[in-house]
């Protein structure tokens, strides 16, 4: 409630009509009761500094012990003047014995201090909120990697599907950059003749900005991960500016090598993730890069079998 007379109103409507607690969370949700609009805000913007060590909330979350606050022991927060609150009660949301957030609950309409059978409460349904939240999480979590395992099953088919080697590797760099959401995708081979590492297929990028190999983002760090064998993920290329050449183009990429028999013959490079509003992405993750390993092992296998493919086609 934003005003006394408004609470008033919200527990005479829960005493005359009985509600269940399911009733009243379900009036909370959009569509039901509508919550005050510059509240909302306002707590939206309230944001902590940790590391003070001087703040009532923070001391909440690193003793991972719920704090009564009485206005006459104990300063106003600066985090929460913006909501006037003078008596309240804070206790950690945990999860996984990790403190992750917090709960705070005042008695905005009498201003009397928190009871202690209200801390019991509010300690109980914090930890409820923190099982929710692991449950969620968890289930989230499973329902990625089984769309992940989908996915990666329809790619394999696909790509194992063909024994054109050509074919076989501007396939591959399509489905790398669609599959995460990538601008494009650039394959590359070090040349059995030559030794030196080649684009062999690209996606995404137009004709107008075809550059030379060695001016083409991320082309240095290919080299480095052809040389390392390990997988790399860049979501900030300024620091990498210096030393490698044309990494100006590229906002962000995932590289990670291509094996054979425990050797590096290649690399696998999708850059400039396409922002998604809906999921708040703003750069590859490691579930990315994971997701582009496993895919990378998939590739590498394919292109072997398309090469032995095209000499037995020779001979």
């Amino acid at each position: 409630p934003a005003t006394k007379e408004e609470a008033y109103e919200i527990w005479k409507d829960i005493e005359e009509t009985a509600h269940s607690l399911e009733d009243i969370v379900s009036a909370s949700k959009p569509g039901g009761r509508q919550g005050d609009a510059e509240l909302t805000r306002l707590v939206k913007s309230i944001r902590i500094d940790l590391g003070q060590g001087d703040s009532i909330l923070e001391q909440c979350l690193t003793k991972g012990e719920a704090i009564i606050r009485d206005p006459s022991s104990l300063p106003n927060p600066d985090a929460l003047s913006v909501l006037n609150l003078h008596a309240f009660v804070c206790t950690p949301i945990v999860t996984a014995g990790k403190p992750i957030g917090l709960i705070v609950a005042d008695n905005f309409i009498t201003g009397q201090v928190p009871g202690e059978e209200q801390v019991i409460l509010l300690k109980a349904l914090a930890g409820q909120v923190g099982q929710a939240i692991a449950n969620a999480t968890r289930h989230e979590d499973v329902q990625r990697r089984l769309q992940e395992l989908s996915t990666l099953t329809e790619v394999s088919r696909g790509i194992l599907s063909t024994t054109e080697l050509e074919t076989d590797l501007c396939l591959i760099a399509r489905i790398s950059a669609q599959v995460l959401n990538a601008k494009g995708a650039v394959l590359r081979l070090v040349d059995d003749q030559t030794d030196v590492l080649a684009s062999k297929a690209i996606y995404g990028i137009s004709v107008g900005e075809m550059v030379a190999p060695s001016e083409e983002g991320g082309h240095a760090v290919a080299e480095d991960v052809l040389r390392t064998g390990k997988a790399v993920l860049i979501n900030d290329t300024g620091p990498y500016l210096a030393s490698n050449a044309g990494l100006d183009r590229r906002k962000n990429l995932i590289c990670v090598p291509l094996t054979k028999a425990e050797k590096v013959v290649g690399t696998l490079t999708v850059f400039d993730k396409i922002h998604s509003e809906t999921l708040g992405e703003e750069g590859f993750s490691y579930d990315d890069m994971r997701f582009l390993t496993v895919l990378a092992s998939q590739a590498s296998i394919s292109i072997d079998n398309a090469k032995i493919f095209d000499r037995l086609k020779k001979t």
